[in-house]
């Protein structure tokens, strides 16, 4: 076995679903898979096996024209490299029950570096999988929701993204800066940036600290439980993710 084999790159190839076309793709609850196992044979003759990111693999045909992409319930990420390739095109990203605590802080300034997202959704279902609770909650929806100029729907149930409704100096400070401030009152501090400029959509049901009860949010549509409209959005929503 000659040395080179062993230190050189392996080929590049297509990827699992090989459709370059391709503008949506939707799954749902993949757990168990973070690596691709492959092998390529070396001019040599020698079978060199290797392992690849398995989301890198999968979208990889496809990731730089991808439009809509749907990844609720999916557990094991090793990073979110591969989106950075669809940073020009994704408006439309669901992470639905995903663990977004897990990841590392390059991962999350891939998801950051999204500009083209209009839709974002990282909420939770119970918290029961510990993925619902932010150790500094306003200042990581801060810093996220002043990462996308064009973001017209997010949502952030069942989390306490909504903050308890009062700013901390470090928030204040965090608001102020990057357009974030704002004379307008805002009783979700992480969204302070977004007082003149507000979504299309919020979802807020079963946010902690009751979210959707206060009276300055901006957003024009709410989904949450403060009253029969509310609930009504809220119900709307929680169909697709019933999964």
């Amino acid at each position: 076995m000659d040395e080179d084999d062993v230190n050189s790159n392996p080929p590049e190839t297509h990827g699992i679903i090989k459709t370059p076309k391709l503008l949506k793709l939707v799954i749902w609850n993949q757990t168990g898979i973070t690596q691709y196992k492959s092998s390529y044979a070396s001019e040599s003759g020698y079978v060199q096996p290797f392992l690849l990111d398995y989301w890198e693999v999968l979208t990889r045909d496809f990731i730089d024209n991808i439009r809509h992409l749907d990844l609720s319930g999916c557990s094991k990420f090793e990073s979110f490299l591969f989106l950075s390739k669809a940073k020009d095109t994704l408006c439309f990203l669901s992470l639905y029950n995903v663990n977004l605590k897990s990841l590392s802080d390059s991962a999350l300034e891939v998801l950051r570096g999204l500009k083209k997202l209009r839709h974002l959704d990282i909420s939770q279902s119970s918290e029961s999988n510990g993925n619902a609770v932010f150790k500094s909650p306003n200042e990581f929806l801060i810093s996220l929701v002043r990462s996308f100029p064009d973001l017209k729907s997010l949502d952030i149930s069942g989390t306490n993204l909504a903050g308890t409704g009062s700013f901390t100096d470090t928030e204040n400070k965090l608001s102020s800066s990057n357009s974030c401030a704002s004379e307008k009152q805002c009783d979700i501090p992480g969204l302070s940036c977004r007082v003149t400029n507000p979504l299309e959509f919020l979802g807020l049901y079963n946010t902690h600290h009751d979210a959707a009860h206060r009276h300055h949010i901006p957003a024009k549509i709410i989904s949450g439980d403060a009253n029969q409209i509310q609930i009504r959005y809220a119900c709307q929503v929680s169909v697709p993710n019933s999964h």
